[in-house]
């Protein structure tokens, strides 16, 4: 995840707007259950089971990785990259090498699971799914104001992430 994320994430109330959204999520995921359960006789009972069983299994990012606050998690990640903030140019060259390693070193690694996904940016709006983890991710902005704000009724707050 890109380290300029952190700004955002220090501002709006995020700890407690993130609880929210995870709030939110959870009584999405717990009323879902509750209809396969009680109207899912459309449904035969193995794919009933694998619905269930595969919301079971479902897991979850919100809002930001608790990462970007640890210092020498950071330096780990991105103590190779350099930047010289008088020469762009030079700085944008080693980013995009610096990318394209950390790529290559993924090569042949166990899939991260629950890693954040490279191309899911937190300042990313949308609410993602990605079908091969099992993993619905809910970046950053989803978590600050307009779109969740702990003072806003449940009900608008809803409403504003199912739009």
């Amino acid at each position: 995840m890109p380290p300029l994320s952190d700004t955002g994430a220090e501002h709006h109330n995020r700890q407690q707007n993130k609880e929210l959204v995870n709030d939110i999520r959870y009584n999405i995921r717990r009323a879902f259950r509750r209809q396969v359960k009680e109207h899912g006789d459309w449904l035969e009972e193995s794919t009933k089971l694998n619905v269930l069983s595969k919301l079971d299994n479902m897991e979850s990012l919100v809002s930001y990785s608790e990462e970007i606050f640890d210092e020498k998690a950071m330096e780990y990640e991105y103590g190779e990259l350099y930047v010289d903030k008088m020469d762009m140019f030079w700085s944008m060259v080693n980013a995009s090498r610096f990318s394209r390693q950390l790529l290559l070193k993924r090569l042949r690694q166990p899939v991260e699971r629950l890693g954040w996904l490279d191309n899911t940016s937190p300042m990313t709006i949308n609410a993602l799914y990605n079908f091969e983890r099992n993993l619905i991710i809910l970046p950053m902005m989803i978590t600050r104001p307009p779109f969740a704000d702990s003072g806003m009724p449940l009900c608008a707050f809803y409403c504003l992430l199912l739009i």
